[in-house]
């Protein structure tokens, strides 16, 4: 079996670090889970959002 590799990613392109903002914590009101919540809207404007529920409502398949 052939494997497949990628090539390795550029060393002149700027990457910046994704903060994982847990919903389940926002949802309590935990005040370092809202703050970073706003610290990655504010001044990233990218976050990754787990622990949403909102993976139920989608519909895998055909």
């Amino acid at each position: 079996m052939l494997e497949k590799t990628l090539p390795p990613f550029a060393s002149d392109v700027l990457t910046h670090l994704l903060l994982i903002i847990d919903y389940e914590f926002i949802k309590i009101n935990d005040q370092a889970e809202i703050e970073m919540l706003w610290e990655a809207a504010t001044t990233v404007g990218f976050w990754y959002l787990k622990n949403h529920d909102a993976d139920q409502d989608v519909q895998v398949g055909n």
